[in-house]
């Protein structure tokens, strides 16, 4: 079997994992129960085991050892935090899953037409879930949670479709992200429907953290093109231009739709923000006492705050230790500063740019959420050393216009295959 053809695979487990919550929501209106897709998605990682073999499969023996510190620290959790059952080991072989399936994704995509068409596809379900949803088209077959929240004393409702409002974006930025390739006409339009769709979704939603990471997703993808040339300079010019232009004309109808979000920017209870800065406060008093060096869990935190912390840095130190905590650094943060800087040193191909920018935003957004096992953040991690892996031979060469495939780098440095 041709490795094209073992990349199918590994794109349909990429796209399960990607669409849980989507399948989660759907399979309950559909069936009423929840569909064990995700199950599918070990099957498919024995079935390239079998007919590639490890190496196609297992990323280098560095990032195996950073994954397998971070599964011994939220392993130490299930001892050390009370109340934590053996179903935590469930979590950690999903995350380990999921970063697996996001570094094949991205290492042995051929090209960014390759690795486009799964990003539209997970982008179209979820924006037109979504818009149907809080538009109250079809409410008996996208039904919303309403969920209710106070400002001056009036209660307010906030829509929920399927997931938590502010992890939406977590799932919508997968089909922004093509927004960055070069023109084609097909692709660019799907790619703004499913921006158009995400703005107008993440708005209806209230969640500010989701508004302002899709408005810097495209922000970044529209101004890529200042380091990759091969993305198209046009964008520099016409899409701002645009845009200005259509929220001038629309201006009265994107104020009504976006009434809910407004207030919540401009709302004067400092609460939500003051409670993530001291959930990333609360880290730096205890990561350098050895004492907290286990993971000790939120029970304390909650006792100060009477909630979890919102920042995922002190949710992995809590749940997996220092272990955890310094894994995580390793398999994101590092990875991610090595990419931003072939980024701006213009050594990364398109298909590295669009999965760059999405790696940034999933980081980004997790910063003020607790996931530290999330499926999507690690399936994301994955992601980002994928790229590395692929990019790895174009730190020493100097940027030009041609588009190499994984298969073209890997003829020119026989070596760097294992």
């Amino acid at each position: 079997m041709k490795d094209n053809s073992l990349h199918i695979l590994v794109v349909v487990a990429f796209v399960l994992i990607a669409l849980d919550s989507f399948m989660t929501y759907m399979g309950k209106q559909v069936t009423g129960t929840i569909l064990p897709v995700n199950m599918i998605v070990p099957v498919l990682l024995a079935v390239l085991l079998a007919l590639k073999g490890k190496n196609y499969i297992l990323p280098e023996q560095k990032i195996i050892m950073w994954i397998s510190i971070a599964a011994l620290g939220f392993s130490v959790g299930i001892i050390t935090i009370p109340n934590t059952g053996l179903g935590r080991l469930f979590e950690i072989i999903s995350a380990i899953i999921a970063f697996i399936v996001g570094y094949m994704f991205s290492r042995w995509a051929k090209d960014e037409d390759q690795a486009a068409k799964p990003l539209l596809l997970i982008g179209l379900l979820y924006a037109t879930v979504c818009i149907i949803a809080v538009s109250k088209v079809l409410p008996q077959y996208f039904p919303v949670i309403m969920k209710l929240w106070a400002h001056n004393g009036e209660l307010i409702e906030r829509p929920e479709v399927t997931t938590d409002q502010n992890f939406q974006v977590f799932y919508l930025i997968p089909g922004m992200i093509v927004f960055a390739l070069p023109f084609q006409k097909i692709r660019f339009s799907l790619s703004v429907y499913i921006i158009l769709g995400s703005l107008y979704s993440l708005a209806a939603l209230q969640t500010r953290s989701g508004l302002l990471i899709a408005a810097g997703l495209i922000f970044l993808a529209t101004i890529s093109p200042i380091w990759i040339k091969t993305l198209g300079k046009w964008k520099l010019y016409v899409i701002p231009a645009l845009g200005i232009l259509v929220g001038i004309i629309l201006l009265p109808t994107i104020l009504n739709m976006a009434s809910g979000i407004i207030i919540r920017f401009t709302e004067t209870d400092y609460s939500t923000g003051l409670g993530r800065l001291h959930s990333f406060l609360y880290l730096f008093e205890k990561m350098y006492n050895p004492l907290w060096w286990l993971p000790q869990g939120n029970d304390e935190f909650k006792a100060l705050t009477g909630n979890i912390p919102h920042a995922n840095p002190t949710a992995l130190f809590l749940d997996g230790g220092i272990l955890a905590l310094i894994a995580w650094l390793a398999l994101v943060v590092a990875p991610l500063l090595k990419l931003s800087k072939l980024y701006l040193k213009s050594r990364l191909d398109n298909l590295s740019v669009m999965l760059f920018i999405g790696a940034i935003a999933v980081f980004l957004t997790q910063l003020s959420l607790n996931v530290p096992l999330m499926d999507q953040i690690w399936l994301w991690a994955g992601v980002t050393n994928g790229l590395l892996a692929r990019n790895h031979t174009r730190v020493s060469e100097p940027a030009d216009d041609k588009k190499d495939s994984i298969e073209d780098i890997d003829k020119r440095y026989p070596k760097l295959r294992r």
